[in-house]
């Protein structure tokens, strides 16, 4: 039997085979009858080194991978980054002037004001920029942390006070168009208190429900059960388990522990398959391997499958791909 899934790759008692390199090994067979096949990687290199070895007996061998810089691919983040600056300026600006001006705050508690949302506007991206600098340290997942958290309260309440703003157009509009329309003015204390009141409620509101958010994304792993009918499926085939795990994103905020309580609960599923679809990881394999290892230990019938998602090409794809190798996953690269 001839392993081309990694299964048995990393097993002592199973030798590693390329048939152009090493073809006296298959005499080393173990009594499983196994063969197993380096990464596509390795295969090419060793084959390449074959006749060098030949001549001269290589001994050891040092590898060090060079990518190109692609100058699209720098346009587009370089884009990516103005874009979501201008957005996170545009949205902490909006929140700003539609919210403070009401609150009746002085001229210094109004400048400090602005100043925590400067720096809160500010807090999304710093991580991003030391990241991609190659900082990964408990102090960039604690940035990581306030710049979620912040961006998450700052959206809520932008999304919060352009509704507001509409609901006071239109019923600006309907009132002005309407039969019964009058040119009375306002009581301007009345507005200012019912102006005043609204942002109180808003910031309320949103504060609440980001802690409320926080708390369903800290909690644990949900479950979602679905059937699915497929016609002419064999009888063999009929109520096979597929546990699909998607989007888990260790990284900053994703440690091991959540990981540990992921694995529990598809395990108790007792699933035939597991696949893991994507952006299973958000950092290089140095700093989060040990985050990610309690994954190695889900269970299933049929084995584990890993497709490759955009998050793993932003944190050195080539690495994740040998580790989840490791880790006795097939991996299907997307």
């Amino acid at each position: 039997l001839i392993d081309n899934t990694s299964y048995f790759r990393m097993e002592k008692n199973v030798p590693l085979i390329v048939p152009e390199v090493n073809p006296e090994d298959l005499k080393t067979f173990s009594k499983k009858k196994i063969i197993a096949n380096p990464n596509c990687s390795t295969i090419q290199m060793v084959m390449a080194l074959k006749p060098i070895h030949d001549l001269f007996k290589v001994k050891k061998i040092f590898v060090k991978n060079y990518k190109c810089k692609n100058l699209k691919k720098i346009k587009t983040a370089h884009f990516f980054f103005i874009f979501a600056t201008i957005i996170l300026i545009t949205m902490h600006g909006v929140v700003g002037l539609r919210i403070i001006p009401f609150l009746n705050l002085n001229n210094n508690v109004k400048i400090i004001t602005w100043c925590v949302i400067a720096v809160l506007g500010a807090l999304p991206i710093i991580p991003i920029i030391l990241r991609s600098k190659g900082y990964e340290e408990k102090f960039v997942d604690w940035f990581s942390w306030a710049g979620y958290i912040s961006l998450g309260f700052f959206a809520l309440t932008f999304l919060a006070v352009i509704t507001k703003d509409l609901v006071y157009l239109a019923l600006g509009l309907i009132s002005k168009y309407s039969s019964g329309y009058s040119q009375e003015t306002i009581d301007p204390q009345r507005r200012e208190f019912i102006q005043k009141l609204l942002s109180i409620g808003i910031i309320t509101t949103t504060g609440s429900s980001t802690l409320k958010g926080l708390y369903n994304a800290r909690k644990g792993p949900t479950i979602m059960e679905e059937n699915v009918t497929l016609n002419n499926l064999h009888k063999d085939m009929s109520g096979l388990k597929i546990a699909q795990i998607s989007d888990l994103h260790v990284g900053p905020t994703i440690k091991k522990g959540y990981v540990e309580s992921v694995v529990n609960e598809v395990n108790e599923l007792n699933p035939d398959i597991i696949a893991i679809t994507g952006d299973m990881v958000d950092g290089s394999i140095d700093y989060l391997r040990k985050d990610l290892e309690p994954l190695s230990n889900v269970v299933a019938s049929f084995g584990t499958y890993f497709v490759t998602g955009n998050h793993e090409y932003y944190s050195g794809a080539e690495r994740w791909l040998d580790e989840t190798d490791k880790m006795g996953f097939t991996n299907l690269v997307n």
